[in-house]
Parts: C-alpha cells; sequence; structure tokens
C-alpha cells in the first residue's frame, strides 16, 4: 500500500517538475511522521519502504544532512530493516547510503554498498544506474573495470573512460570530461571521474617503467617524452615532478626523486 503511493507521488513529481523544497514540505513531513510511528511499532518492512522515499525525496532536493539525521536515528536496527525490506527498497537504501558514504570521503564503504545494492538488481535500469556510479568508484580505488560493462549498461562514454584510463591516454580523457562535464555532474560522479587522473598517470608510468624493461630508476625524461606523447601538451619539468610526487604520496607508485 505504502510502496504504490510513494511510487506514484515519485513518479507524478518527476513528471511534471513540481519537486522543490517548498511543496514538498508537506509530504517529507507525513513521512517523517510516518516513519516515527513504524518505528515504534517494528513494522521494519514498511520502515524500509517510508525510509526509502525518504531518501529519495531528500536527495531530490540536496538536502543529504537529513539522510544521515535518519541513519543515526536506525543505526541499532539497519541489518532488521535490510533483512525485512523488498529488493527494490534495500536497492534504493544501499545506493543513497553508498553516496553519503561517498560524501563523507570513505570510498570503501561506498564500494562496498554499491556491491551489496548489484546482487539486489532487478532491471537494466537499475544495473546502468548503478554502474554509473560504481564503475568510477572501482577505477578511483585502482581496480580492474572491463570497457565491456560499461557499453553493455548503455554507458558508452563511461566505457571510453576506462578504456583510457586503462591505456593512460590523457588527452582522450580530458577531452571526453570536458564534454561530459554537465551530465556528469548531474549524475554525481564527475569529481569521481576526475580523481581517476592519478590512476591514468599510473598506468601511462607503468607502460613506460615495462617498455624500459622494469629498471631500478627511470630518468624523468622518459616520463616527460611519454606525459607529453598522451596528452599532446609539453609538460614543465617541475609540473611533472609534482604529479611523480603526488603518486608516490598516494602509494601509487613507489620510489624516490633524485
Amino acid at each position: 500500500f505504502y510502496r504504490m503511493i510513494l511510487l506514484r507521488a515519485k513518479t507524478e513529481f518527476s513528471r511534471n517538475r513540481l519537486l522543490t523544497e517548498g511543496n514538498l514540505d508537506l509530504l517529507i513531513s507525513s513521512l517523517r511522521s510516518l516513519f516515527t510511528v513504524l518505528k515504534k511499532s517494528e513494522l521494519f518492512q514498511s520502515l524500509s519502504v517510508v525510509l526509502e522515499s525518504l531518501f529519495h525525496f531528500y536527495f531530490s532536493i540536496s538536502q543529504f544532512h537529513q539522510c544521515t539525521y535518519l541513519l543515526k536515528m536506525i543505526a541499532p536496527i539497519t541489518n532488521i530493516i535490510f533483512a525485512a525490506a523488498d529488493k527494490r527498497e534495500a536497492f534504493g537504501l544501499h545506493f543513497y547510503i553508498s553516496r553519503l558514504n561517498f560524501f563523507d570521503g570513505d570510498i570503501e564503504k561506498t564500494e562496498e554498498h554499491l556491491e551489496e545494492a548489484l546482487k539486489l538488481v532487478k532491471s537494466k535500469k537499475q544495473l546502468s544506474k548503478l554502474f554509473s556510479f560504481l564503475i568510477p568508484v572501482k577505477l578511483t580505488l585502482g581496480k580492474t573495470v572491463l570497457p565491456s560493462i560499461a557499453r553493455e549498461c548503455g554507458l558508452g562514454d563511461l566505457g571510453v573512460m576506462v578504456q583510457a584510463t586503462i591505456e593512460g591516454n590523457i588527452k582522450i580523457f580530458a577531452e571526453l570530461l570536458r564534454k561530459e562535464a554537465k551530465k556528469w555532474i548531474q549524475t554525481g560522479v564527475y569529481f569521481l571521474l576526475g580523481e581517476c587522473r592519478s590512476i591514468l598517470r599510473r598506468n601511462l608510468f607503468k607502460k613506460v617503467w615495462v617498455l624500459r624493461g622494469k629498471p631500478i630508476s627511470l630518468p624523468l625524461r622518459d616520463l616527460s617524452h611519454a606525459y607529453t606523447f598522451s596528452s599532446g601538451v609539453l609538460i614543465p619539468n617541475q609540473e611533472l615532478v609534482g604529479i611523480v610526487s603526488g603518486l608516490i604520496f598516494k602509494d601509487f607508485i613507489r620510489g624516490v626523486i633524485y
């Protein structure tokens, strides 16, 4: 019953573009009251439906702190709520919680909740929504991602980004990040993709190291030539030293500069 009403509300608000903080006050206030009643009554399945809807509406008006507050309220019973929830609500909760973890800078926790959401996917739309965020997260963590996964989910541009990151192709990466900036800002992955630059640079420099026969030391001029070739722009030596130092500091590569 609750699910049917709330699904209809989400659809109509979205379709009519009436989703503003002002006209959601009454709906959110009602949901908060219902949330309190269901929590006290220990009706956990219904509680999961209301909680997921609250997250949906709060995210729509960027009131993320309200979601964090709700999570603190249910902290002792979070596992019980997930156990009682249907797949639709459990998927949504894991997805929204992953976003909150990302805002807090906890990429590992972000990945953990996205992986849990992946187990609950029921439609291609959910799969596309999930991978649009999970792929950049995995790239940022330096984990292997197949470009074909992005293409199969209808995320062709993201697949190109994955391929560019793997190959260390700075020019394609930068051009696509600039071209699709508006779309990726709206989906919330733009800055996450920006963080993948470190992984891209590591992959590029690793190629140089392998091609040179994996030597103990590597001249900076070799890295400079590779960077210039990949980006199409001549890089000043001081900037290159800063990039390499940053990669060493992040433990993406090992070594010292001398």
